[in-house]
């Protein structure tokens, strides 16, 4: 698997599937909202892959004023991750 995107903080991710053999085949799936930066796999759920976002541009309240993800004290960063379906393997 191949998550595809900007260096920046740009929005505009895709998904790919890839044996070396062959192109890449993009997976059709809503990343809207997350900047995929990770992929795990688990062998009990082959149709799923669970993309972790890396939210260090992410604008939060910290402190009473705006602040990025990335600029705040270690143990108050975060991540998010989020589910997608996968196509059937051939």
């Amino acid at each position: 698997m191949i998550v595809a995107g900007a260096f920046d903080d740009s929005p505009d991710f895709q998904l790919f599937l890839w044996n070396p053999a062959k192109p890449p085949k993009r997976v059709d799936t809503d990343l809207s909202g997350i900047r995929p930066e990770g992929i795990v796999l688990f062998s009990n759920r082959p149709d799923e892959a669970l993309l972790l976002s890396d939210d260090g541009g992410v604008i939060v309240k910290f402190d009473g004023k705006d602040t990025e993800c990335k600029k705040l004290p270690p143990d108050q960063q975060t991540f998010r991750a989020r589910w997608v379906s996968l196509p059937p393997q051939p």
